[in-house]
């Protein structure tokens, strides 16, 4: 199966935004990044601002931070939400895997939830090393879809039909590719949503359309996967409903 692919809207952006395990996981990444006052920062697949707004107020007047995203509307929802805040933060449209930033001119980069969705990762990753000045941080978040567990797990299966392809696993191949792109890793912090309500798991996961997939390949007979949806919206009525999936954060920096 390929890697789930949500359709990426502004409400669905929010509706991540809003869940603690991904709160918690932003101020992770934020106190590996380290960032001091003054210094530039790029955010790389910024959505709707929320992160550069957040480390713009910890580099100060004296700092930058640059969100970049290669939505328009995304962006102009970004300008929106930012309006109101004098920070010194700036948004541009771009792609990820040719950035047009000269070397070694940014302190560190975030990016969160951005690698999975692109076609040459470790592009987008070699242009992370490029920018970033020698000694300079990177710091990627991205979940890992072949961890994702449900119960009531529904019709047995020789294997999960949650498996995906290798943009999906991206969490997992972290490590290999700041390796390739010259970066020296230095902090892999695990993390686990875990959530025990279907309609958001639902929304957060796809659970619906993973499952009515499998279906439509023949993995599972259609009338069981109409039970198995039936099932898993009885389990959250009697609060037996649970599902999570694993995400991995790296951090490392560029050699000296």
């Amino acid at each position: 199966m390929s890697s789930p692919s949500p359709i990426i809207t502004i409400d669905y952006l929010d509706t991540l935004r809003s869940l603690p395990e991904v709160q918690d996981c932003k101020q992770i990444s934020y106190e590996l990044l380290a960032v001091e006052p003054g210094q530039r920062i790029l955010e790389l697949g910024c959505a709707t601002g929320e992160d550069v707004q957040a480390l713009a107020t910890q580099v100060g007047q004296t700092g930058q931070v640059i969100g970049l995203d290669s939505s328009e509307d995304i962006l102009t929802e970004a300008i929106a939400r930012a309006s109101n805040h004098p920070l010194p933060i700036e948004f541009h449209q771009g792609s990820a895997e040719a950035l047009d930033f000269e070397d070694n001119c940014f302190d560190s980069c975030r990016a969160e939830r951005l690698l999975h969705l692109l076609e040459h990762p470790l592009q987008a990753l070699n242009e992370m090393a490029r920018v970033v000045r020698p000694g300079g941080k990177v710091v990627i978040l991205e979940p890992d879809w072949a961890t994702l567990v449900v119960y009531p797990s529904g019709p047995y299966l020789r294997r999960s039909i949650f498996e995906v392809d290798q943009s999906g696993t991206v969490g997992r191949q972290l490590p290999s590719l700041f390796k390739r792109s010259g970066l020296q890793v230095s902090k892999i912090v695990p993390m686990t949503c875990v959530l025990t309500d279907f309609v958001l798991a639902n929304q957060v996961f796809l659970l619906k359309s993973q499952i009515l997939e499998a279906s439509e390949a023949g993995a599972i007979p259609q009338t069981q996967a109409i039970e198995w949806l039936i099932e898993l919206a009885e389990a959250t009525e009697k609060g037996e409903f649970f599902s999570a999936m694993t995400g991995f954060i790296v951090c490392g920096y560029k050699p000296l």
